[in-house]
């Protein structure tokens, strides 16, 4: 499949003509009808597209590469306007709330802060591929490719480094502290009083202005939890994600993880002892690169780390991912994959609690994207406006990673960075013993009205713990309890899906959205707790899709029983005139339908607000043999097309 960029028309951008002066005025009049729509069923274009095809049966058989028949026709539909405008945004809220605070109470202080500015980089799609290709292999010549992404982006950014810093000096009296320091968005660390900050924020290049320490880790306090053994560990969540087939099928066998987090416990036995007498074969330490960030300059680190939570929280997230079976296979992570720890939160102290370095979160996040991480976990919780650790999250998303990041818990007032980036599966938390969503979820909407969490994933699971003795445990609660859950399910769907060639974020995206308990796009919940597919067919791909078309897809399952069918698209969102996130007029709407065999009624998702949908259709009213027929509109598609992920399932 070819992807086209947002600016080119696509091969099939024109409407079916009508034929004669009845068919003219009967269209003339439905144009007319607010709220209506009409499908030119004139001529649809029918051609091959290229698409993966796996059985759910048989994990360990890799998925095949394989033909789908697409028509696509043209429709008009009025009531695909773009939503309404967001009402302007203050500038002062650009400016992080501690931030704020401080300026309240010492306004003549001189203080330092980092300032994110727009990235002079609009299409970040066409510059990495203009290295890539549109390919990144999965192999070591992923990290020089990346290498070579960030040296051209480092070098190109000087000169703009040092016009913003000249700006600065003169109008607002700052002195850049690191000028040039970013290669992954735009952003620099300065000192200027701080009664100069409201007025700094007024510059339309400023996305966002932040103190140098912000909120702690987005989980809270330790939320006790009754449960019978063997009722609430690692395992049994495997078990409640669908994961352990694809586990014993060698899917969480390989691959890299950077964690950006509070730092590990590397002396826990699910860590692999480190420092303790040897924990025995294949328990070796899935923490494979250690970088201390809490300087503002992330620098490698000497075995072993610490976690600087005293329950746990870095250790924890570790545990999950990839812990050892020093503890049996209850406590065992869902991978083995490699783990980089990014530590970016400062002790606790007398006077302080935990902290995050916000200048070594947005250096780790630059470090994560050039180390061949498949996957990024963000466990940060931090502003609700738009900043750096969102541009890094997209580049990182365009360089090839998945990102996951916690929505974190509580009255946040909004959804925090970088969970609320267009890029970056955000996760809600549900109760590992009733499986119920968790209310602290922060489910509120992002700036720009799109939905989060995304997913979500189990917590309060008893995991590795800081405290106490090396092979202490403890439940780990929230958000940022069910973030690894969510990224380790992540890596394992890539893994398998790209055991028969690269696979790139998108699809993964598309795909646990599929995964999603909910069957459907709530408000609050996105698609609801994670669970992956057991038993039938499975087939993902992706197209480009502008306004007016109608892409109809068929999935035939062959003569298997199909016990209901579902689907889901997700697609990205480039623009950047809101505030850095993208404008209503910016952003398009696409919907979801499916029809079973026989053309019985459909089931449809067009939600408000979404850059994703799911559908499930039940298989009472369909045959038991046929295919099945998957309609993608764009109802609203502004500037060219949308590159759209799906995945489909025929459930057993």
């Amino acid at each position: 499949m070819t992807e086209r960029g947002l600016s080119e028309p696509g091969p099939h951008r024109r409407l079916a003509p009508f034929h004669g002066g009845g068919s003219l005025l009967a269209a003339t009049l439905l144009l007319l009808l607010p709220g209506c729509s009409l499908v030119h069923r004139f001529f649809p274009e029918t051609r091959a597209v290229s698409a993966f095809r796996a059985c759910a049966d048989s994990l360990g058989i890799p998925p095949e590469r394989v033909g789908l028949t697409a028509r696509i026709y043209a429709f008009a539909a009025l009531h695909a306007a773009p939503g309404p405008p967001t009402p302007p945004r203050p500038d002062s809220l650009k400016v992080h709330p501690l931030l704020r605070q401080a300026i309240l109470t010492r306004p003549n202080d001189v203080d330092t802060v980092l300032v994110s500015f727009r990235d002079p980089v609009t299409d970040r799609r066409a510059f990495v591929r203009h290295f890539t290709h549109g390919v990144f292999v999965k192999d070591s010549a992923r990290v020089a490719v990346e290498d070579m992404i960030a040296d051209s982006l480092k070098t190109g950014r000087a000169s703009r480094y040092q016009g913003l810093a000249d700006t600065l000096m003169r109008q607002y009296g700052a002195t850049a502290v690191f000028p040039g320091r970013f290669r992954f968005g735009l952003g620099l660390v300065i000192q200027i009083p701080l009664n100069r900050v409201i007025p700094l924020a007024h510059d339309p290049r400023v996305l966002s202005i932040d103190p140098l320490r912000g909120e702690g880790p987005p989980a809270g306090g330790c939320i006790p939890l009754a449960c019978p053994p063997g009722v609430c560990d690692v395992g049994y969540a495997k078990e409640i994600l669908g994961a352990t087939g694809f586990v014993a099928a060698g899917y969480g066998d390989n691959g890299r993880i950077a964690m950006l987090d509070t730092g590990v416990r590397q002396s826990h036995c699910l860590l692999g002892g480190i420092g303790t007498a040897g924990a025995g074969p294949g328990n070796s330490s899935p923490v494979v690169l250690l970088r201390d960030c809490v300087s503002g300059t992330c620098v490698p680190q000497p075995p072993p780390q610490s976690d600087v939570v005293s329950t746990g929280h870095g250790t924890s997230t570790a545990a999950i991912l990839a812990g050892t079976q020093s503890l049996g296979q209850c406590n065992r992570g869902l991978t083995s994959a490699r783990i980089s720890s990014f530590q970016v939160y400062f002790p606790a102290t007398q006077t302080t609690d935990t902290q995050l370095c916000e200048w070594g979160a947005w250096d780790a996040f630059d470090q994560a994207q050039t180390s061949g991480n498949d996957v990024i976990v963000a466990e940060i919780a931090t502003g609700t406006s738009y900043g750096l650790l969102d541009d890094q999250a997209g580049w990182a998303y365009d360089m090839g990673a998945v990102v996951v990041a916690a929505n974190g818990d509580g009255p946040f007032g909004g959804v925090p960075r970088p969970a609320n980036s267009p890029f970056v599966i955000g996760v809600g938390a549900y109760n590992i013993k009733s499986l119920l969503f968790n209310l602290l979820t922060n489910s509120a909407r992002t700036p720009d009205r799109r939905i989060k969490p995304d997913v979500g994933g189990p917590d309060n699971v008893l995991t590795a713990a800081n405290g106490g003795h090396n092979d202490n445990l403890w439940h780990f609660p929230l958000t940022s309890g069910a973030t690894p859950f969510v990224a380790a399910t992540a890596l394992l769907l890539r893994n398998w899906m790209a055991s028969s060639g690269y696979v790139e974020p998108g699809y993964v995206y598309a795909m646990l959205i599929l995964c999603g308990r909910g069957g459907t796009v709530d408000a609050n919940k996105g698609a609801g707790l994670v669970c992956l597919p057991r038993g039938g067919v499975l087939w993902w791909g992706s197209e480009d899709v502008g306004s007016g078309d109608d892409l109809r897809l068929a999935f035939d399952p062959g003569h298997r029983g199909v016990g209901g069918f579902e689907a889901a698209i997700w697609w990205p969102e480039y623009g950047t005139e809101d505030g850095g996130f993208p404008a209503s007029d910016e952003r398009a709407r696409i919907s979801l339908e499916v029809r079973p065999p026989g053309g019985g009624s459909p089931s449809t998702s067009d939600t408000e607000g979404s850059v994703f949908e799911h559908v499930t259709h039940s298989r009472s009213s369909a045959p038991d043999a046929g295919a099945w027929r998957v309609d993608i509109r764009g109802l609203y598609v502004p500037q060219g097309t949308r590159t759209v992920y799906y995945a489909t399932w025929a459930k057993p």
